[in-house]
This record gives C-alpha cells, structure tokens and sequence, in this order.
C-alpha cells in the first residue's frame, strides 16, 4: 500500500483485490471432446472445405461434353419498292475430347487427391486439438488437487504462526526466532496458495478457449483463509 502511495501520490485507504471471475470450463472428457468435434471453428472451417471437395469428387464423375447453340439473324432491304429479305440460322456444336475415358479417369483421380488432402488436415488439426486439451484437461485436474494440498499446508502454518505466538508471550527470548521461522513458512504457503490458484486460472482460460461454456458439471470451490 506504501508503494502504491508512493507511485500514485494519493492515499489509498482500503484496497480489495478482485479475483478474475471466469466461466466454469467442461471438464467432462466425453463430452470436452465430442464439443471441440462439433464446434470449434478450425474443425468447422476444414470440414467445410472437405464438404465442398466432396461435391467435386461427385462433379468429376459427369460427362465431359462442352456444347454450344448459337442463332444468327440477318435483315436486308436492297432494293427499294420490293420486300425487305430474312435470314434465321442456327449453329449447334459439340466437342467430344480425345481420349475422353482417360480425361475422366484423370480427372476424378485429382479430385480425390485433393479430398484426401483435406481430409488429412482434417484429422490432424482435431487429432492435435483433442491431445492437448486432454493435456490441459490434466493439468486443470492437479491444479485443483494442488490447492487443496496448499489449502491444508496454508492451514497448518497458520496455526504453527498461533501456537508460536502463545509460547513466545511465555518465553519471548528463546522463541523469538521460532515465531519468526513460522511466520516466514506461513508466507511461503500463502505464496504457493496463490500460485496454485493462478495455474487452475490458466488451465481454466485454456479450456475455455476449446470450449467457452461449462458442461452441467462444477468444479472445486476457492476457499478463503482469515
């Protein structure tokens, strides 16, 4: 608070942290993965793409042909007094492609090549997305047992703190430097306390970012210590 003053030139009465509120993750494995299949937008963006290849593939088995019809009209008037003269024509074309068995064949074998291209993207991104938020599942999973080991380590400390302090309104020469020690150990618990809520926090915004919702199920409340 004395360094805060400091900087900003105002006294600060009272300050109360905030801690980040967020969205309860999916921690459900099931179904963290069947979400990240369905909806996340890497996934949906190359399905798309493999959709559309598919449509080619179908394209590529229809008939090569190129047609053309073209009408032609002509009007003409060359001497005066008499009937004007006209010309109607029509033009129909076919092209038939040399080797038109072979061109198909190509064809189609081109646009399976691409499908599968796609295809394989397709299961390498999901493949990598669905190991590393099982990864990060695992990791949300020990940050939460971490904190209740720190939550009890913290706990202990605290009372070490009391009972040194009682021996010390007794003894104060001889227990000076064990009332010291204890509060030196209850803030180090205090600092692996936070530390362990900030690494839940992080694997927390992780999941969320493969899922940004919860799925029916709550994880470890914060606990507060007085």
């Amino acid at each position: 608070m004395g360094v805060l003053s400091l900087l900003t030139g105002s006294t600060i009465d009272h300050f109360n942290p905030a801690f980040p509120e967020l969205e309860t993750p999916c921690i459900d494995p099931a179904l963290l993965r069947a979400k990240i299949l369905d909806d996340h937008p890497q996934i949906q963006l190359l399905q798309s793409v493999v959709d559309e290849h598919l449509k080619l593939v179908e394209l590529a088995g229809e008939s090569h042909l190129k047609s053309n019809l073209a009408l032609f009209s002509n009007f003409s008037c060359d001497v005066p007094g008499t009937e004007p003269g006209y010309g109607l024509a029509m033009e129909f074309r076919v092209d038939f492609p040399g080797k038109l068995k072979q061109a198909k064949s190509a064809h189609r074998k081109s646009a399976r090549a691409a499908l599968k291209k796609v295809q394989r993207q397709l299961e390498s991104i999901s493949s990598h997305l669905l190991i590393d938020a099982q990864e990060t599942l695992n990791q949300f999973v020990f940050s939460e047992k971490n904190i209740d080991f720190s939550l009890r380590r913290l706990q202990a400390a605290q009372e070490r703190v009391r009972e040194s302090l009682l021996r010390y309104a007794y003894l104060p020469g001889d227990v000076l430097e064990k009332v010291q020690q204890a509060r030196f150990d209850y803030y180090m618990a205090a600092i692996a306390y936070i530390d362990a809520h900030a690494q839940k926090l992080q694997q927390s915004a992780k999941l969320l970012s493969y899922v940004p919702e919860s799925c029916g199920l709550n994880s470890t409340s914060i606990h507060h210590i007085n």
